[in-house]
């Protein structure tokens, strides 16, 4: 009798994204691969609920998971894991926010905590990381790779941005602690990406800059350098940076004097 081959799973936050999207059509022309993408936009979790086996079906699904603790766990809870040779977590999930406002000032906003971090952009990306993570690090013994994205403006730390690379090393704190042979981390730090999103909070970046957009990542590209790089993991943690080369281009955009009124154009705000 032959032996059943087991499959992949695929889980994607922020599934009909850009970045997602491009990641479920090219997961989805794979063999052997089940893709369970979550968005709001799709119905609850509960509803793919196999009425047999108490399991969410083990079949490339679209569906909305609350983002609470005990929610994710419960979740996670309902996925066979062991029924797979390999589980990824793919995390599109986040709010990059330009903390300036119309008159060029910095400013946090929506610190409840008073860590100096804005709450929804802690939470998006790393309190909800984790719980995915912890989740699926305590059911499976599989092979296990997670991924997020940050910008490659963290490394220089702009002011602008304060929140997000502050959040972005807590999760990268946490990844490279927890890491193991079995599990895979990896952080890829980005450029713009080509994408209507982009567009519609930027929307005079091409009016009222230089911006060139033959130099900004395209989703599909994006995805495939994401796949590439998952599939030769061996576990441990991985950054890589992700961009188009542009003649001319120089880190010192990323400088606050630079960055600041740059984006104030691009949102239209000068």
């Amino acid at each position: 009798m032959e032996k059943k081959v087991k499959k992949d799973l695929v889980i994607i936050t922020g599934v009909t994204g850009a970045i997602g999207s491009a990641l479920l059509e090219q997961y989805g022309q794979r063999k052997n691969t089940v893709i369970v993408g979550i968005t709001r936009k799709s119905q609850t979790w509960k509803n793919f609920i196999n009425k047999k086996t108490g399991k969410i079906y083990c079949g490339t699904l679209l569906c909305a998971v609350e983002f609470e603790e005990k929610e994710v766990k419960n979740f996670i809870a309902h996925i066979d894991v062991e029924e797979f040779a390999r589980v990824t977590f793919i995390h599109c999930v986040g709010d990059y926010q330009f903390e300036v406002d119309s008159v060029g000032n910095f400013t946090t906003e929506n610190d409840k905590d008073g860590d100096g971090i804005n709450d929804l952009v802690k939470f998006l990306s790393y309190d909800l990381f984790k719980w995915f993570a912890g989740n699926l690090m305590r059911k499976t013994k599989s092979q296990l790779d997670f991924v997020i994205f940050g910008s490659l403006a963290d490394k220089y730390e702009p002011k602008s941005f304060k929140s997000w690379w502050q959040t972005m090393k807590k999760t990268e704190h946490f990844m490279s602690s927890v890491m193991t042979k079995k599990i895979g981390f990896f952080r890829f730090d980005i450029s713009s990406v080509f994408c209507p999103h982009e567009l519609i909070t930027r929307p005079f970046v091409f009016t009222h800059t230089d911006a060139d957009q033959t130099s900004w990542l395209s989703p599909s590209k994006l995805a495939s350098e994401v796949i590439r790089a998952l599939d030769t993991s061996n576990g441990g943690f991985h950054k890589n940076d992700m961009f188009e080369h542009w003649e001319g281009f120089s880190s010192d955009y990323y400088q606050d004097e630079k960055i600041v009124p740059r984006r104030l154009l691009e949102i239209g705000q000068l």
